[in-house]
């Protein structure tokens, strides 16, 4: 057996049997600061979900439930970006034609009796990216 092949085997075996260092906390913030005043009482909204916190320091505080929940604005950018990333926009034009597949239909009016944002698409319907993505809630075509 080669030097080399002991040397790495006994190299690993002490490095698998020996101690684990003990770990020490240490606080990156000393001090905690007050702001003078009272504090400041959010006009929450009524049925909503909100949130607010700061980088470094986190929550600061919620109302609402806890269940998450898709939001509205990201679902747009993200439909956008999988139906561009697909079929690319060009710099004039319309862009290639989408043909609204019967799964398309039925996952609109899945949707819909969920009570998602939807915009109304009907199998055989051809559309392209521009009226697609004018549509704003639009369903990722598949």
């Amino acid at each position: 057996m080669p030097f080399s092949l002991v040397a790495a085997v006994a190299w690993v075996g002490v490095q698998l049997l020996r101690p684990v260092p003990s770990m020490t906390l240490t606080a990156s913030v000393t001090t905690v600061r007050a702001l003078p005043g009272v504090a400041p009482r959010p006009d929450w909204p009524g049925r909503a979900e909100a949130a607010i916190g700061l980088p470094v320091i986190g929550l600061l505080g919620a109302h609402g439930g806890s269940r998450p929940v898709p939001i509205a604005s990201l679902a747009k950018i993200m439909t956008a970006d999988i139906v561009l990333r697909g079929r690319p926009l060009p710099a004039a034009g319309p862009g290639p034609v989408i043909a609204v597949a019967a799964a398309d239909a039925a996952a609109y009016a899945h949707d819909q009796r969920q009570g998602q944002s939807v915009v109304r698409v009907a199998a055989g319907e051809k559309l392209n990216n521009r009226a697609a993505g004018a549509g704003g809630d639009a369903h990722p075509l598949r």
